[in-house]
């Protein structure tokens, strides 16, 4: 049986936004820069009976290439507990581009995963500004 969750993004900013004018405060919260934390607020529809489940959100790009892009997050899931925070770290380096919620799933504690339902969620990836890759090294036989 799947339950229905309802999945709210929230994003955790260490540094403001430059935001054009003509942006609206519904885009603007679906906006984080590369490198920066990214929070959903998770609604299950019933809170569980039990303690010591965890409810995981799966976030990547929208047209990503490789598993590797994906990202992780989870939050105890505990007895009468409806309302859970689960935070996600966005790559320092990118990619850049819409990214989506690709699953939450509910775990319980014997490790036995349950897939929710949940509404689409999609957010704007945007590149660090401040950020500085190296592009050579020299080597040397010491």
């Amino acid at each position: 049986m799947y339950r229905f969750v309802a999945v709210v993004l929230v994003l955790g900013l260490s540094t403001p936004l430059a935001r054009p004018s003509r942006q609206t405060e519904a885009e603007a919260k679906r906006t984080v820069r590369a490198g920066q934390i990214v929070t959903f607020t998770i609604d299950l529809d019933k809170a569980p009976s039990f303690s010591g489940g965890r409810v995981a959100v799966r976030i990547g790009p929208r047209n990503r290439v490789a598993e590797v892009l994906t990202r992780v997050a989870s939050a105890d899931a505990n007895e009468g507990e409806t309302e859970l925070s689960i935070s996600a770290a966005i790559p320092i380096g990118g990619p850049v581009g819409v990214w989506r919620v690709e699953n939450v799933t509910f775990i319980l504690p014997d490790g036995e995963a349950r897939p929710l339902k949940y509404g689409e969620i999609e957010f704007t990836v945007l590149p660090r500004r401040d950020l500085i890759v190296p592009d050579s090294a020299t080597v040397r036989i010491q």
